[in-house]
């Protein structure tokens, strides 16, 4: 179940907690079937930590969300698709030393929940990516 949170962080503050703690985060590995072979969706990123690399979908997960129902949202947000036979499969950390804006100080740290699924629909991306490429498991 989802409840709204009444009060969003002003953005100073949300700065000043991406500054000092940890921000968990869901990812997405994508599968898109097409002529019988799998492939899986990388976007490129458009803001820092990761501006102009190739990843996964994911953001960090908002309070009162499970990873399960933020995992619909982002898929969404981010890509326009819906993600189906979803399951997390896994769980890792990233740290980067850059934030996503000059205000970020010390970084960032991702504590990440993995999650895999069928992408459907069409394919339609944020502001937070730039482009977008699909990769067969060879090219990986």
């Amino acid at each position: 179940m989802r409840i709204k949170n009444p009060n969003p962080i002003p953005r100073e503050q949300y700065f000043s907690i991406l500054s000092t703690m940890p921000v968990v985060c869901v990812d997405i590995i994508g599968i898109n079937i097409t002529d019988g072979e799998r492939r899986v969706l990388l976007v490129e990123r458009s803001q820092n930590p990761l501006k102009g690399s190739l990843y996964t979908p994911g953001r960090g997960l908002g309070k009162n969300f499970f990873s399960r129902e933020a995992v619909d949202k982002v898929i969404r947000s981010e890509t326009g698709l819906e993600l189906v036979s979803k399951r997390a499969f896994g769980f890792y950390e990233k740290m980067y030393n850059v934030g996503q804006s000059d205000d970020v100080l010390n970084g960032l740290h991702n504590p990440c929940i993995a999650y895999r699924g069928l992408l459907e629909g069409n394919l339609r991306l944020d502001d937070t990516s730039s482009g977008f490429r699909w990769f067969s498991k060879e090219d990986l």
